[in-house]
Parts: structure tokens; sequence; C-alpha cells
């Protein structure tokens, strides 16, 4: 993946849960880095196209400076005190879903 990130003349390949999740953290990540703009390529490692957080527990072991991981935790901290996705190079919300983010109302 990170060979067709380089390919693409992406800087940094970046999992999330479903393809409906690449513009929330697309967002969050040009925000926090904004040299990356335009440089972030989102593999798809299922043909399927819908991820899960199964699928990316499966890439946890790859994840690096050119390689993250990045999921909303929705509860999930609440009931696993063995998160698997604590690690320098996997992001979550804590405690936010991007569903919680996405359907605020305007105040």
């Amino acid at each position: 993946m990170e060979a067709d990130a380089f390919h693409r003349r992406c800087d940094i390949s970046v999992l999330v849960e479903d393809i409906y999740d690449q513009r929330f953290w697309e967002c969050i990540i040009e925000n926090v880095k904004p040299d990356l703009t335009d440089k972030i390529d989102f593999p798809n490692p299922t043909p399927k196209g819908t991820r899960g957080t199964d699928v990316l527990k499966k890439f946890k072991h790859f994840v690096k400076k050119k390689f993250i991981i990045c999921i909303d935790s929705d509860s999930e901290y609440l009931y696993n005190n063995n998160a698997w996705y604590l690690d320098d190079y996997i992001y979550n919300t804590i405690v936010y879903s991007k569903e919680n983010f996405r359907e605020q109302p305007n105040d």
C-alpha cells in the first residue's frame, strides 16, 4: 500500500473504517499537517469497499510514520481495557464518532 501511495505521489497511506470516513479524516489530517494537502492516499485493502475495524485490526502491526490507521472509537473505550487501537500511528476520535461530528446541529 505504501508503494501504491508513492506511485500516486502521495506522502502517506491512511486506512479508515469505511469510504465514508475518508473526507472526515482527510480534513483532520490536512488541518494538522497542511503540507499533506492532496498527498493522502486512502487504500482499499478489501474488494468490498467497507473495511470496518475487524479488517483494520489485521494491519495494526504494520503501522508507521507513512502508514497510519484512523478510526472513530465509538464507545469501545468504555468496555475494552485492552483497546487494540492504542499505538503511536493509530489515531482515533477518543470519544466521539464521525456521526456525532457530522450530525451535530449548528447553533
